[in-house]
């Protein structure tokens, strides 16, 4: 983690039986605000990240608009650091997260 990237690590135990995950909301709007033209002219989102276990292998990625239509990919993980670039076009609706509660709810 830097002055100019925001760095999160996830860990747990053990998770329970399937279908178990782990979710957390960063709520970034304040912080997008001054740049929301630029960004507007934007078409991919990069995220970097690793599993730091093997049996980590993908993370659902949940975008939430002002109107709260709900937007996401699953992207692939390995034990190595990676990058993704997500087209913010090849988002699909996320339906099964489409209250705000969802997003804090095992699916």
């Amino acid at each position: 983690m830097t002055d100019s990237h925001r760095a999160v690590r996830i860990a747990v135990e053990r998770f329970g039986p399937p279908p178990s995950s782990i979710s957390f909301r960063v709520d970034i709007v304040d912080e997008l605000e001054p740049w929301r033209d630029l960004l507007g002219a934007r078409g991919t989102l990069r995220v970097r990240a690793r599993g730091v276990a093997a049996s980590t292998q993908a993370f659902e990625l949940v975008l939430v608009e002002r109107d709260g239509s709900v937007w996401g990919a699953d992207v692939p993980l390995t034990t190595d650091w990676g990058e993704a670039r997500l087209p913010l076009s090849s988002l699909r609706h996320f339906a099964h997260r489409a209250s705000p509660d969802a997003l804090h709810r095992p699916r």
